[in-house]
């Protein structure tokens, strides 16, 4: 009698657990995907491409040059609209951080998206940022303002789950 209830005690648990992967999407809590857009294949405007510094992913970065109003501007399309974390990957070798104003879309989501010195242009590190997302086709934009810029390799998206099941979900 006991193995009886403890193998229907399995049963309904994994039944459950086939159900939240399959109908709730517990999968993405487990097995979110992370998607790569590399800058050098984003509108770039002023700033200019380079591969001097090692390190890099794709064919290379993109460094800018003068103080302000340059920018990337990368086309991006997501198949759910809602929360995303935009992590930018970048170098910096310089004295000073170069923060970043971030517009999502026509808004701006960061004055200025602070982006520590590393201390060597040959060092990547990344920052993050989150903005909503519409499903579709996004524009992101990242303006350099003040001090030029660092060096950007890339971004990568990932949803943001509201909450473990989904059920907040848009």
């Amino acid at each position: 009698m006991m193995d009886v209830k403890r193998i229907r005690i399995k049963e309904v648990f994994l039944a459950c657990l086939i159900f939240a992967i399959m109908f709730v999407g517990l999968w993405d809590f487990f097995a979110p995907s992370v998607t790569l857009y590399e800058a050098e294949n984003a509108k770039i405007v002023g700033a200019r491409f380079a591969n001097k510094h090692p390190g890099y992913t794709g064919t290379g970065y993109v460094d800018y040059k003068s103080k302000s109003d340059e920018y990337i501007q990368w086309t991006v399309d997501v198949s759910r609209g809602g929360p995303y974390r935009i992590t930018f990957r970048y170098a910096l070798g310089g004295k000073y951080n170069r923060p970043l104003k971030i517009i999502v879309n026509g808004e701006t989501v960061d004055e200025g998206l602070a982006i520590p010195r590393i201390g060597d242009w040959d060092e990547w590190d990344s920052v993050d940022i989150e903005a909503i997302l519409q499903q579709g086709e996004n524009v992101i934009k990242a303006v350099s303002i003040g001090k030029s810029g660092p060096n950007i390799d890339s971004i990568s998206l990932k949803y943001v789950r509201n909450d473990i099941f989904g059920f907040l979900d848009n």
